[in-house]
């Protein structure tokens, strides 16, 4: 080997092409949906860059090119600077796995993930890596000359630096506008199309592919057959009413108002609503541009306002509300309606649960809760497609949109389930063993909650005519979630300990206190620390104070299979009620069983995962059929934002300059592109909006599901 084959500038190649191939790698890594949690590093390095860029830079900006430029540019340059170090590809690209496991060490922590199995992937990308730096070395090697070690380096160098100057600026110019004719006035120019727009919230393309490769979702297979698909870019977080707010604003959240889940008012947590909203939405502009709507159950809807057509609200199936329903003559068969599902449920929970599961009353916890969230949701998607039969049998407007949630909700809660029957040694690294009856039972639920949406897209396009333009958007998409927080049942522990009785007909966890000698007054829950007090039994066993001694020593006592103490506080005290003791439960614990002496007690049945086990990931889907679209093609680079404007010019009216999304020419024929040129006008103004929402009725009810999905604590 020559001197020049151990020269800076060849180490300086063997790095650059170790990074560039760690780099392609771990941008893998972070678009998997099982192994993004892990790789996410993103989203961090995102959200901090947002309280400095502002939100529209930032919007831009997170887009997959953008992510990938960051990542090769990172890592490549890392690579070829190790590598002016160590000279050699193994040790190059050891030293640069090295570096990339402590920056993704603090992701790991901070979500509380087993370490091991991202060491492991990234050690394997590492020697991959490696691999790369040692055939580039070959070829340098065999040319003996340090001359093509220098051109590689500044060809790699350039086309990094290429890759950084054409995609950055690009990406914060955003998306290319199409030539519009400015306008002074917003009059609409008729196209003769009818839009219906469905929105499934939270609709996966990888669960849909799944399905579609199963041979299953016919209606929606049919769309795409005819249509365009591609993905649809979210907003970061990609919080539900923040994003569809934005997909019929056409406007990002610092405008329209709209940034989470909940405001605050007085200290207490409002679920938000259409009060708030600072811009005018689709249903408003048909009002002011000349086209007629039907809205139905669109997320942050309520309260209704006047518009030209109907608005049923996204909390039409709500008691003790006003303005749910425009217009309000329309509120008595809209609660017709309500009554006939409540009177005959139709389809329920059974069809999504396995067969054989275990009976209601044995459930506890997160799965007690999850079947009701999913028996909500069922009736809630079937009350929406209801109303929406109920307004398209009057009469199809020009644009008809109809919100479905249900995907969304199930996926939060059963995804683990279903990636354990799809891959086994992922879900236990990531969530620990998932039971057998747990298995069984829920597994299928995400996907027959798919076809159940599928037969609703089958309904609603029979509802309207041929000729329609169909629009199939979701807000996000889904991956996996590690579950941080633990389910707690004291009286469960308790009764285990021969301390407790369970309530007649087995409530989920409720003690009967007459029965017990001390108790959890409370239901299970995601509550660590709990209030224990005496019960009916100790006014015969010694009294109350003799009867917590006895809780003490058991619940000290007790210990997992693996040694973990199960309770870590114990701390008497004794208030208006009588005498109590405060306690801590310890989560995680280690182990398969907890024992009281000779007692064994799975720990499962004491301590259950918290059970988001499905979070939103950046991409949704978009597909659009019907005449005005291109026939079987793709769409790269849509937004949710882009939503509106597209809607507008495909009724012929004119786009906003303030806009921040653009119309996706990309989906249109030419022949349409060139019939229907797009028409400009300055803004569409602002609408007052309320400081703050005011507490309704509802607020409880709709915090209780937010809770539940895990979108609040």
């Amino acid at each position: 080997m020559s001197p020049t084959s151990r020269s800076p500038a060849r180490g300086a190649c063997i790095g650059l092409a170790a990074g560039l191939t760690l780099g392609l790698l771990v941008d893998a890594l972070e678009r998997s949906p099982g192994l993004h949690v892990w790789f996410d590093l993103l989203s961090a390095l995102f959200r901090n860059a947002a309280m400095r860029l502002g939100e529209p830079a930032i919007h831009r900006l997170d887009t997959p090119l953008v992510g990938r430029a960051l990542t090769l540019v990172t890592l490549g340059l890392s690579g070829a600077a190790l590598g002016l170090v160590f000279r050699t590809a193994a040790r190059t690209a050891g030293a640069l796995t090295i570096v990339a496991a402590v920056a993704y060490l603090n992701l790991w922590r901070h979500r509380v993930l087993p370490l091991a199995p991202g060491f492991v992937v990234l050690a394997g990308a590492g020697i991959v890596a490696g691999l790369a730096g040692a055939a580039v070395a070959a070829l340098l090697d065999r040319s003996r000359t340090s001359r093509p070690a220098r051109i590689a380096i500044a060809a790699g160098v350039s086309a990094l630096l290429l890759f950084v100057l054409v995609t950055i600026p690009r990406a914060l110019g955003g998306p290319p506008r199409p030539a519009a004719t400015p306008v002074a006035v917003a009059a609409r120019e008729p196209t003769g199309v009818k839009i219906l727009v469905i929105g499934l919230d939270g609709l996966d393309a990888n669960v849909f592919d799944d399905a579609r490769r199963a041979g299953r979702l016919p209606h929606l297979n049919a769309l795409l057959g005819r249509g365009v698909r591609g993905d649809l870019r979210s907003l970061r977080p990609p919080k539900s009413p923040v994003v569809w707010t934005s997909a019929v604003t056409g406007v990002l959240p610092g405008t329209h108002g709209i940034r989470d889940f909940v405001t605050r008012k007085d200290g207490a947590r409002i679920p938000v609503s259409g009060e708030l909203r600072r811009v005018p939405a689709l249903w408003d502009l048909g009002t002011h541009v000349g086209f007629t709507t039907a809205f139905v159950n669109w997320y942050v809807s309520w309260p209704a306002d006047p518009v030209r057509g109907v608005m049923i609200t996204d909390r039409a199936d709500f008691d003790g509300l006003s303005r749910r329903v425009f217009p309000v003559e329309l509120e008595p068969a809209v609660d017709s309606l309500r009554a006939a599902l409540d009177a005959a449920p139709g389809a329920t929970a059974a069809r999504f649960l396995g067969k054989g599961r275990a009976p209601s009353t044995a459930l506890w916890g997160q799965n007690l809760r999850a079947e009701k969230i999913l028996a909500d949701v069922i009736r809630h998607d079937r009350f929406t497609m209801e109303s929406a039969r109920l307004v398209l049998e009057r009469g199809q407007p020009d644009l008809t949109a109809v919100y479905l949630r249900g995907a969304d909700n199930t996926q939060h809660l059963f995804w683990k389930e279903r990636l354990a029957r799809r891959n086994p040694t992922l879900a236990k690294a990531l969530y620990g063993e998932i039971s057998p009856e747990e298995l069984r039972d829920y597994s299928e639920v995400v996907d027959r909650y798919y076809d159940f949406l599928d037969e609703c897209v089958g309904t609603l396009l029979a509802l309207v005519d041929s000729s329609t333009a169909i629009l199939v958007v979701s807000d996000h998409g889904f991956l996996a979630n590690n579950e941080r927080g633990h389910w707690f049942a004291p009286n469960r522990i308790l009764a285990a300990a021969g301390l407790a009785a369970f309530a007649p007909g087995g409530t989920g966890g409720e003690a009967d206190s007459a029965a017990s000698l001390v108790y959890d007054p409370e239901l299970p829950s995601i509550d660590a620390k709990r209030r224990l007090r005496a019960g009916g039994r100790a006014a015969k066993e010694g009294g109350a104070a003799a009867a917590l001694e006895a809780a003490r020593g058991a619940l000290l006592a007790a210990r997992t299979d693996r040694g973990d103490a199960l309770v870590t506080r114990f701390e008497p005290g004794e208030d208006e009620r009588g005498p109590f003791a405060d306690v801590t439960i310890r989560a995680p614990a280690r182990g398969d069983a907890v024992l009281f002496g000779e007692t064994r007690v799975p720990l499962r049945d004491v301590l259950s995962p918290e059970g988001h086990s499905g979070d939103h990931r950046m991409d949704g889907m978009l597909i659009a059929a019907g005449p005005p679209f291109r026939d079987r093609g793709r769409i790269d680079g849509a937004r949710a934002v882009d939503l509106a404007p597209t809607v507008l010019h495909l009724l012929g009216a004119p786009v906003a300059a303030d806009f921040e999304g653009v119309i996706l020419e990309g989906l249109f024929t030419t022949e349409w592109k060139s019939a229907h040129p797009a028409r400009v006008v300055e803004s569409y103004g602002t609408r007052e909006a309320a400081a703050s929402t005011a507490p309704t009725a509802a607020d409880e009810r709709i915090r209780e599901e937010l809770e539940a999905l895990g979108y609040i604590r």
